[in-house]
């Protein structure tokens, strides 16, 4: 038997690159694909140490978000990027992205627990936009596509074993017990 004590498997590392990455990366580090969520992945330095998702729905209580701030600041996260994601939108255009007072919040709340944004990005039908970045030449106005397939993370992740499946109801059924006349 081999001892492996202190030494890292860094295969299960997945390296994110660019932004459109992060987004595809996220339904893996969830286990499934994110709708009407905001989803905070947590970083210390360069590496994921916590991702939380809260429905967008729930937002409206403060606590709520206050909380899941807390769960990040207890992870040793100091820094964080937030996806909101939200494919009701239609329409949108940078200087009128929804959910930006949502974010304004979120903003304010992770300052407080000293945590840094280095982004906040919509993701909707397919394109990300970036709440903060005014530059067109990195943000046109009709947002960036996702890399979809062409992904290295997606493709690294699903190489690693890992699933994302179709929404968080898929996941819940995976936990489920099974009834009485099955066991």
């Amino acid at each position: 038997m081999t001892d492996t004590t202190g030494v890292s498997d860094d295969t299960s590392a997945l390296t994110v690159r660019t932004p459109g990455d992060l987004l595809e990366a996220i339904p893996y580090l969830l286990g499934f694909r994110p709708r009407d969520s905001l989803v905070i992945v947590g970083l210390a330095d360069t590496r994921v140490t916590v991702t939380a998702r809260v429905d967008l729905s729930e937002l409206g209580d403060g606590a709520v978000l206050a909380e899941t701030m807390c769960v990040l600041g207890n992870s040793e996260a100091t820094q964080v990027i937030a996806a909101v994601y939200d494919d009701t939108s239609s329409g949108l255009v940078k200087q009128a992205l929804p959910h930006r007072a949502m974010v304004d919040v979120f903003a304010g709340c992770a300052a407080r627990f000293g945590i840094d944004v280095v982004d906040a990005v919509l993701v909707c039908a397919g394109r990300w936009w970036s709440y903060a970045c005014a530059d067109d030449a990195c943000c046109p106005d009709e947002g960036r596509e996702l890399p979809g397939d062409a992904s290295p993370a997606r493709a690294a992740a699903t190489y690693a074993g890992l699933v994302a499946l179709a929404d968080r109801d898929e996941l819940a059924a995976l936990l489920e017990p099974a009834d009485a006349a099955e066991r």
